[in-house]
């Protein structure tokens, strides 16, 4: 009989929470409109084909959601990839490990394909589409194996199939991630065992030593017949989601627990193309000088989010303005929770006589020379 092998995977997701270590902070994800499809030769069915998966890789990187593959809209654009191509290429297959989904393919080679960013961010507004911003909080994983001798972590030097494929699952959803040191003071405050049993309370103080919140714990048996079964969990949050997965490869189990998992996480950091949210208020202090008037301004107005930006006071060290986004302005405000240049000070309704209206306000403190 073979022998049972259960796996975990545990993913934080940084929230901006002030941890030992600082806060989480977020990354601009680059390569948001390139993908790299496995391929069998160089022919140019083939290369069609691989262009339009590349495509549906990119608009599931831009929206944060698979189920945007479902449209009707986007399908259509899916058969015309080709208009949008820039540049591609053929690479080695181990010298670029990086896939566009969980494809099987007997290939040693990969075709990466660049797109015209303009034209689909356009069409992503035309269509009133989810958008994910580039500047994305970084996800913190952990790896657990329990096998008859009980729990232990997965360290990433080990050889083993589940950290490259889990680092490959997050690349393919454009999703910034880090590992633990797994030092003692990981060690003092999560176990595997309770990382492996999701003990949220043991897992949220072992993450915030990071600035992590959230997190994805995946369960993993190999059963007799070489198939693999999982439940995920997603925690950290409000409620704790989960699915089960079943899947004939350890690395279709993983892409196929991470998938929905991203897609869950992602809800709360997306925001709808081509509608405007409401005015919120911004108070930001510790603007000192000149050049941190101009650094703030230019940090809010270069989000992809805001629409508008409108310097209503300055008294003194304090910054007042009012700000309109382009769908949930919550969106703005995690963003600039993840940011290394804000700390959250206060969140308050109402307008409290400031700018006009009764927009929400929020009040942060500038951090010079913070990145």
């Amino acid at each position: 009989m073979a022998p049972l092998l259960k796996i975990m995977i545990v993913v934080g997701a940084g929230l901006g929470i002030t941890a030992l270590s600082g806060n989480a902070k977020a990354e601009v994800v680059g390569g948001l409109y390139s993908a790299s499809v496995p391929v069998a030769d160089q022919s140019e069915k083939l290369r069609g084909q691989a262009i339009k998966e590349g495509l549906g890789d990119v608009f599931v990187r831009l929206t944060g959601t698979r189920a945007v593959l479902a449209d009707p809209d986007v399908r259509a654009v899916l058969s015309r990839a080709q208009e949008y191509v820039v540049e591609y290429s053929y690479a080695d297959r181990a010298a670029d490990p990086s896939l566009s989904s969980s494809s099987t393919l007997p290939s040693t080679l990969n075709l990466a394909v660049s797109f015209s960013a303009q034209p689909l961010e356009r069409m992503l507004r035309q269509l009133s589409l989810p958008i994910w911003p580039a500047d994305r909080p970084a996800l913190m994983i952990w790896l657990v194996t329990r096998t008859a001798n009980g729990y232990q972590f997965i360290e990433p030097f080990d050889k083993s199939v589940l950290p490259a494929g889990v680092e490959n699952a997050l690349k393919r959803r454009g999703v910034p991630f880090k590992v633990p040191l797994y030092d003692l003071q990981d060690q003092m405050s999560l176990t595997a065992q309770q990382a492996g049993e999701a003990v949220e309370e043991k897992l949220a103080e072992a993450t915030r030593r990071y600035g992590i919140d959230s997190w994805l714990v995946l369960l993993v048996a190999e059963t007799q017949n070489s198939q693999y079964q999982g439940t995920w969990f997603l925690g950290g949050g409000t409620e704790l989601l989960r699915g089960s997965v079943s899947a004939g490869s350890l690395q279709q189990l993983i892409d196929d627990s991470v998938d929905p998992a991203i897609d869950q996480f992602s809800r709360a950091l997306t925001y709808q193309a081509g509608q405007l949210g409401d005015e919120i208020h911004l108070l930001i202090s510790n603007v000192d000088s000149y050049a941190d008037f101009s650094a703030v301004t230019s940090i809010l107005g270069g989000h992809e989010v805001v629409v508008s930006t409108q310097v209503t006071q300055v008294v003194k060290d304090l910054l007042y303005l009012d700000v309109v986004t382009e769908g949930d302005p919550q969106v703005l405000v995690r963003a600039l929770d993840n940011s290394s240049r804000f700390t959250r000070v206060a969140a308050v309704g109402g307008s409290a006589g400031i700018g006009s209206g009764e927009a929400l306000v929020f009040q942060f403190e500038w951090r010079v020379g913070a990145w």
